[in-house]
């Protein structure tokens, strides 16, 4: 069998942040809204991210931090229940309308 070879550098915590919402599905503007910084920033930091792990796309980032066990497997996300015991969706702190994709 093969095995990676291991990062020469480990990863910053925001790095490890931004994989982890790559493997849920966000984009780098998704990433940027959530980690509260400039696109450009987001940029930066993949492309460190990306560098240290020897790959040039998010695929690949994906497929090697799975390889190097980066990635932590998917947690079941409960939503909590209303006052009739159906699951409510949270409710934005915000007045702006919801985006119509993640």
């Amino acid at each position: 069998t093969h095995v990676a070879p291991p990062l020469v550098e480990p990863l910053t915590r925001r790095e490890a942040q931004m994989l982890a919402l790559l493997a849920a599905g966000y984009s780098r503007p998704e990433i940027a809204a959530h980690l509260t910084l400039a696109l450009s920033s987001v940029k930066f930091h993949l492309h460190h991210l990306y560098a240290k792990l020897g790959v040039s796309s998010k695929r690949q980032a994906l497929s090697r931090a799975a390889a190097l066990g980066l990635l932590a497997p998917p947690q079941p996300v409960e939503l909590p229940a209303g006052p009739s015991g159906r699951v409510v969706a949270p409710r934005p702190n915000h007045n702006l309308p919801m985006p119509a994709t993640r």
